[in-house]
């Protein structure tokens, strides 16, 4: 296979809606450099960052036209490092700053990617498939039958010795951090790796909530337990952890609805409305990696964690 020249995706070149903005383009394949390799893309994972800077992010924050989107599976067509061969099975991220940056993404037939942001991907056995198929969550409250740090407070009540030493928010509920010290124990730890980025308000006030959660001493009214916001740092070393994690069964992807390259708009509704359990896949023009499916429900939902709630560890 000759080396391809042209990349189809889909792309952005102003802020607005996903509906309003993306449309499907040719865009020509740069050369590589030392450190990059060209990957046909089989399935592109949807991250909330990626629709949330396609409508607030200003021009110069992202260099257009942009390719959204950052998680992907695929197999090596060209590489530049000799780690990586031709027609190599990997999976990697392209981290969001340096998407930003260079306007590559993953929502495209083929994406450039530096060898330090990929690895294999591993095979799992009949056995460990089998243990993954088993794994499951000690608890699950329902976000939607009462306030949810009402529920966590009376159940996990810290004044019993039964709270948590970590709370672990994937959303960024600010009132869950407000109203934790309840059900968080004294030397627990809050931590959030996102927030709301709808609007400029939006972002303006979860900067200041971010600030206030971490510095705001007690006596002035700030909660008494520690406060973490985490930016994700990709490395290597964590893919391959990552990796290694999944072939031993300990950590389990659950995919809530996989999308044909051409229904990206139908993932995009399916990310924004709040409501997926699971990774929101769309797959490269050419996959057979995943079967499609029209609900986001199609996957074994009834063991997943919602995204669309704080996952918690006692």
């Amino acid at each position: 296979m000759e080396i391809p020249t042209e990349n189809k995706a889909w792309t952005y070149s102003k802020h607005g809606q996903p509906a309003d903005v993306l449309s499907m383009s040719d865009l020509p394949i740069p050369s590589l450099s030392p450190s990059q390799v060209l990957v046909e893309i089989k399935a592109a994972g949807f991250n909330p960052v990626s629709y949330k800077a396609m409508k607030t992010f200003p021009s110069f924050m992202v260099k257009k036209p942009c390719v959204p989107e950052n998680d992907l599976s695929g197999v090596v067509v060209a590489s530049a490092s000799t780690e990586f061969a031709k027609g190599d099975e990997v999976l990697g991220i392209i981290p969001a700053e340096l998407q930003f940056k260079t306007g590559f993404g993953t929502l495209g037939k083929y994406a450039i990617v530096e060898h330090a942001h990929l690895v294999k991907k591993p095979s799992c056995s009949a056995a460990n498939i089998e243990l993954v198929r088993s794994l499951g969550a000690h608890d699950a409250l329902d976000y939607k039958e009462s306030d949810l740090s009402t529920q966590l407070a009376t159940k996990y009540p810290v004044a019993e010795g039964k709270g948590f030493d970590i709370f672990f928010d994937t959303v960024g509920v600010q009132q869950l951090f407000d109203k934790c010290a309840s059900y968080l124990n004294q030397n627990g730890t809050f931590v959030s790796i996102s927030g709301d980025l709808g609007t400029a308000g939006e972002i303006a006030k979860t900067g200041k909530d971010l600030f206030m959660n971490k510095f705001l001493p007690t006596v002035l009214g700030g909660v008494p337990r520690k406060f973490s916001f985490i930016l994700m740092k990709t490395s290597k070393d964590k893919l391959l952890k990552l990796a290694t994690l999944c072939d031993e069964g300990k950590l389990r992807p659950v995919v809530d609805s996989t999308h044909d390259f051409n229904n990206v708009l139908e993932a995009y509704s399916v990310m924004m409305s709040g409501r997926a359990k699971g990774k929101v896949i769309v797959k490269g023009p050419s996959s057979d990696f995943y079967p499609s499916s029209s609900s986001p429900s199609s996957s074994s939902s009834s063991e997943s964690s919602s995204s669309s709630g704080a996952r918690i560890i006692h």
